[in-house]
């Protein structure tokens, strides 16, 4: 239990029927206590660290903030955390930097979920995040001509036929990307789609469309074949097909707590 000088640092909470074990590791977060569970209401455990309380303070995080490197080290120690839990029982992850005065708040506070808590046990058990992304990377559909233009008005009329072309590929990504992370859902739970922005794909961005989706363990393999095949299909139409997973359904537990 947290002393005056210390604070509950909270990674996750995980659903499991005996008390999920944290010794051989991952460490936690920087000038923490090795994280350990601490058993919270009707099965679920809160997965945290004793901390100093002046090093995870208002006043530290806001300045801690503007230090990329300080930062980087604290998410990928609680990424960690909570991506070990994800192997002992259904998890919903929580926030960075979700403190509680002592543990005795914490475990008050999720006992008040206690609702919302069953309704992601069936959601989330025997389910993973996958993500999905789409970019495109421009490319002539056409040969350039090998004779150097004859003249100045050849010069501009080849330039705005390569123009058009990639607005055009431009234009056709859109739709086909858009489509794909819809045709994905069948093979899904549930889907996270982000909506479309008419400002992707251009200014310079290639990130044409991303989604996320929550599969049962059972349908990983087929998702993956189907979003493998689609990035088949895709690449000579200049379309880039990236996939990510197996990750902790961050998408789907945003107001968990």
């Amino acid at each position: 239990m947290g002393s005056p000088l210390n604070v509950s640092y909270l990674y996750c909470l995980v659903h499991a029927a005996k008390r999920p074990s944290f010794a051989r590791g991952p460490e936690g977060v920087p000038l923490g206590a090795k994280p350990r569970a601490v058993e919270a209401d009707d099965g679920w455990w809160l997965v945290l660290s004793d901390v100093p309380a002046q090093a995870y303070d208002e006043k530290a995080i806001e300045a801690g903030l503007k230090d990329l490197d300080w930062i980087s080290e604290r998410a990928l120690a609680h990424e960690q955390v909570v991506e070990r839990a994800t192997r002992l029982g259904p998890v919903v992850p929580l926030k960075l930097f979700t403190l509680f005065h002592d543990e005795l708040r914490a475990r008050a506070h999720v006992k008040k979920m206690r609702r919302k808590l069953s309704a992601l046990r069936t959601r989330l058990t025997g389910c993973a995040e996958w993500g999905v992304r789409v970019r495109y990377e421009p490319k002539a559909r056409k040969p350039l001509p090998t004779r150097p233009p004859a003249t100045g008005a050849e010069f501009l009329q080849r330039k705005q036929a390569l123009h058009g072309s990639a607005r055009d590929g431009l234009k056709e990504g859109l739709a086909r990307a858009q489509a794909l992370l819809l045709a994905l859902e069948d093979a899904a739970k549930e889907s996270h789609l982000r909506p479309p922005d008419p400002g992707l794909g251009t200014g310079g961005a290639n990130l044409l469309a991303e989604g996320a989706y929550l599969v049962a363990t059972q349908r990983a393999a087929a998702f993956r074949s189907a979003v493998k095949q689609a990035a088949k299909a895709l690449a000579p139409e200049g379309l880039q097909v990236d996939l990510t997973g197996p990750w902790p359904a961050y998408h789907f537990v945003a107001d968990a707590a």
